[in-house]
């Protein structure tokens, strides 16, 4: 089971505000009783700009998710509003793309919080793997990157990437950066 995750902003701003923006992104994949997979990402972010004036400013942020084809959104949270027809939802290719607007002031913060279910089961009696590829945003630097897995009662991990540290557990936590893509195997097995 293939799942893909990548970020996309376009700074509509007039401005060059990208160097004031700390962003966070939180991923969360949930395996339903059926194993099939909800994703849930949040991305964090905090404008450090002091004013108003050229080159920094409010950020004024077109934003794209590409997920899985097909994928369904069933909520979003941006920053309070939770109205789901701000975002465009398009298929382009083997892609769904959920793209909407994202402003944040100057010192403050803002989270947008996406979540979907995406068209897949894991198969758990040929292929018990669940798979997932972290798309870099170019122009950016070492952003925060935090994927937690979380599987039903009655299914544990077997190995993820080939390495059997976390065999047993149902619910796991990766702190990391996205200053290159990353990857995730997830072996699971039936208790």
């Amino acid at each position: 089971t293939r799942d893909f995750l990548a970020i996309s902003e376009a700074n509509l701003g007039a401005n060059k505000v990208n160097r004031q923006i700390m962003r966070e992104i939180f991923y969360e994949m949930t395996i339903g009783r059926d194993a099939d997979l909800v994703g849930k990402l949040t991305i964090s972010y905090a404008n450090e700009s002091q004013a108003e004036t050229w080159p920094a400013g409010k950020y004024v942020n077109y934003l794209r998710v590409y997920v899985p084809f097909a994928s369904g959104l069933l909520e979003v949270n941006n920053g309070g509003n939770t109205d789901a027809a701000l975002v465009e939802v398009t298929n382009q290719g083997n892609l769904t793309t959920f793209a909407t607007y994202v402003e944040v002031p100057i010192k403050s913060t803002r989270q947008i919080t996406f979540t979907y279910r995406i068209p897949k089961n894991i198969k758990l009696e040929t292929a018990p793997t669940y798979h997932l590829y972290v798309s870099k945003q170019p122009g950016t630097d070492r952003d925060p990157f935090t994927f937690t897995f979380n599987l039903p009662a009655y299914l544990a991990v077997k190995s993820v990437n080939n390495d059997q540290k976390y065999e047993g557990s149902q619910n796991i936590t990766f702190d990391t950066d996205l200053l290159t893509d990353r990857q995730f195997e997830i072996e699971v097995v039936k208790k």
